[in-house]
């Protein structure tokens, strides 16, 4: 849920569930675009289902914001 006095999103959360759970859960298309009105410098935390977390900055994501 986002409130309308924030003007920033500062963090993100991805779950999701994967069939070898060797690679992490990241945003996708729409999120992306969703996350990157709100602070496109943030970093995207990311885990497999093993604890291993990967970080990464969403304009890395975002093939062309």
């Amino acid at each position: 849920m986002l409130v309308m006095q924030y003007t920033e999103l500062i963090d993100t959360a991805s779950a999701g569930r994967l069939t070898s759970g060797k690679k992490p859960t990241i945003p996708r298309g729409a999120c992306r675009q969703v996350l990157a009105e709100f602070n496109p410098n943030m970093k995207i935390p990311a885990a497999t289902i093993d604890g291993k977390v990967q970080e990464f900055d969403l304009a890395e994501l975002l093939a062309f914001p």
